[in-house]
């Protein structure tokens, strides 16, 4: 439990940002109505995405 997690959780919750966006992706494909549920936490999403790929 001493061992930093910093970099596990960051990794993980990439990891994970991945999986959600290939779970959207797949939903979209089988129902376009999906995108009106997606759309609201789409621009929070962008906002991350923005601040990670800047680093």
């Amino acid at each position: 439990m001493d061992t930093p997690v910093k970099s596990p959780l960051t990794y993980h919750h990439r990891t994970m940002r991945v999986i959600w966006a290939l779970d959207i992706l797949d939903k979209l494909k089988k129902d376009k109505n999906y995108l009106n549920h997606v759309a609201f936490s789409d621009e929070a999403s962008a906002k991350f995405d923005c601040g990670r790929h800047t680093v």
